[in-house]
């Protein structure tokens, strides 16, 4: 699994309205991509715990990842250090809050998928 941009249909798209009214034709549009993504953390390991896999969404990974990092994200993340294993790109909100939601209920039963992404310590980035 790597990073990609989902082939999402005309309905996906964010539209900005122009801010003339007159001038329709200049509408853009205007795409603020989210994010699905999962997290991993070993801070467990060294107290003899086991590594932890979180699911999420955003509009910024690097804003998101420092929130969870700092104790500011989702509880179930606080006192953890925490990489981005994988993410996805999409061109809305609920896009990404679907895919969110498939990552939470495939990676509790598929522990072949567990095993791959927690293996990528060192998960190259390149957003």
């Amino acid at each position: 699994m790597q990073a990609c941009v989902r082939d999402l249909h005309e309905k996906d798209r964010v539209m900005k309205p122009s801010e003339n009214k007159k001038d329709k034709a200049d509408d853009k549009v205007q795409v603020t991509p989210c994010y699905a993504y999962v997290l991993g953390s070993w801070s467990d390991c060294a107290k003899g715990g086991s590594p932890r896999l979180y699911s999420g969404w955003t509009h910024d990974l690097d804003k998101r990842l420092a929130a969870h990092n700092s104790g500011k994200g989702a509880k179930a993340t606080r006192g953890r250090v925490w990489q981005i294993l994988h993410y996805e790109t999409f061109l809305t909100r609920g896009a990404a809050m679907s895919r969110e939601a498939e990552l939470k209920k495939t990676l509790k039963t598929n522990q072949s998928l567990r095993q791959e992404l927690l293996a990528r310590k060192d998960y190259p980035r390149d957003a």
